[in-house]
């Protein structure tokens, strides 16, 4: 495992250090990887791994201190010889992450992956994977082919307002149409959900479409008006996207209805995202009604809820039905605030309830940063709560092995067992 480097590194902890950059993670929500032919493609330039930063904005990316963290933490994947970055160093500016990027290209993806993933170096034994992002089947592996690069097996968590799109599409093509025949389609596919074994979650994209302030009760008549355009949008143009918040709410609603009778997490987008996000409803407090509502069904405020962390702690502190994911911050947001969200986190989340991620997606990299920052930030505040006299060494390793592993393993009905190293 890669593991800070200097003499009193362990802070005088070796137990809690070894746990934190040792002990085996489930990744409790990413995506897929591109293919091989897509790896190097202009279309998914590398500086996106560091933010959700679109266009001329992407290209400031480079000027953060997260990039700039993680160009360094990349070298040892590419064999950039010792003299190269050597000169990189004493020029300083854009160098590093230049060299990081030609020396990559360089590199044959394979082995970028199998580095990325190498257990005994990043201790990742699962994936759980929404792999329904638009373009997935073009341009990524399915799920199932991340499986070699996994201790065990790749599971699905199923994106909802996908599959109401795509079930709208279909019935778009035939004779007898009606909302009706949706509904009975649409709760028919949420509820075969549970006996597929591939599919541990659902996940829900409302805050991207609508925001988190969900109506838990929706008029029939809107819901029809909403539906009728959906279906005009799917005959004119054979796909469709659904904008309207009462059908985003109607189907968040369902979901989380029928999720509840057999205790399957419902995943949600919370705070950090791209342009498309209103932040102002993006924060997990507009989901208080639906979380109480629905007190059966486990509730997963997915990345970190930043930068609303600390309402996200609250609800997860009091609603036993909530669960908070702290992901996609490695690498987008720097070590001191990486190490804040942790912080803010702990403040009332019970160590019990909280879930670790990559967020990886597109790129190995984004799993191989997201495992080796997370295990920095663990270690680096939850040391300061051994040293302060809050808990004790056992505790923190505790807290560890939670978060990464055990916390998951149960939620998701795993039953997986941790691959200890010696």
């Amino acid at each position: 495992m890669t593991t800070p480097t200097s003499s009193n590194a362990d802070k005088g902890l070796p137990k809690l250090y070894k746990t934190a950059f040792t002990y085996p993670a489930i990744d409790n929500h990413a995506h897929n990887l591109l293919k091989p032919s897509k790896a190097l493609s202009n279309a998914f330039p590398l500086e996106g791994l560091a933010g959700e930063a679109e266009g001329l904005a992407q290209k400031d990316l480079v000027n953060t201190i997260s990039l700039k963290r993680a160009a360094k933490q990349l070298v040892p994947l590419y064999d950039i010889p010792p003299d190269v970055l050597d000169q990189i160093r004493e020029e300083g500016g854009r160098g590093m992450w230049d060299a990081v990027k030609e020396w990559r290209g360089k590199a044959e993806y394979e082995s970028i992956v199998r580095r990325c993933f190498d257990f005994g170096n990043v201790g990742i034994q699962c994936l759980l994977l929404d792999d329904l992002l638009m373009g997935i089947e073009e341009n990524c592996w399915s799920f199932e082919e991340h499986d070699p690069y996994m201790k065990s097996k790749t599971k699905r968590i199923l994106r909802v307002e996908v599959v109401a799109q795509e079930l709208i599409v279909a019935l778009s093509k035939e004779s007898e149409i009606s909302f009706e025949i949706f509904e009975k389609r649409f709760r028919q596919a949420i509820e075969n959900a549970h006996t597929d074994p591939q599919i541990v979650a659902f996940k829900s994209i409302i805050c991207y479409r609508t925001g988190l302030s969900v109506s838990l009760s929706q008029p029939p008549s809107e819901l029809a008006t909403s539906f009728a355009s959906s279906i005009k949008q799917a005959k004119e143009e054979g796909k469709v996207r659904i904008e309207e918040k009462v059908f985003n709410d109607w189907i968040v609603c369902v979901t989380c209805q029928i999720a509840g009778k057999y205790a399957l997490p419902v995943q949600f987008h919370t705070g950090l995202g791209d342009s498309d996000i209103s932040l102002p409803l993006s924060t997990p407090s507009h989901l208080q009604p639906l979380i109480r509502t629905y007190s059966s069904t486990p509730i997963v405020l997915l990345h970190s809820s930043y930068p609303f962390t600390k309402e996200a702690g609250y609800l997860t502190g009091i609603y036993k039905n909530c669960y908070l994911d702290f992901g996609e911050i490695f690498p987008m947001v720097s070590r001191g605030g990486q190490e804040g969200v942790v912080r803010e986190m702990l403040e009332m989340c019970p160590g019990n309830k909280i879930l670790w991620s990559t967020d990886g997606h597109w790129w190995p990299e984004t799993f191989y940063l997201g495992s080796i920052q997370a295990r920095q930030a663990l270690f680096a505040v939850l040391s300061e709560s051994v040293h302060g006299g809050d808990i004790t060494e056992s505790e923190a390793c505790e807290f560890v092995e939670n978060a990464l592993f055990h916390n998951s393993n149960e939620l998701y009905k795993l039953g997986l067992e941790p691959l200890l190293s010696p």
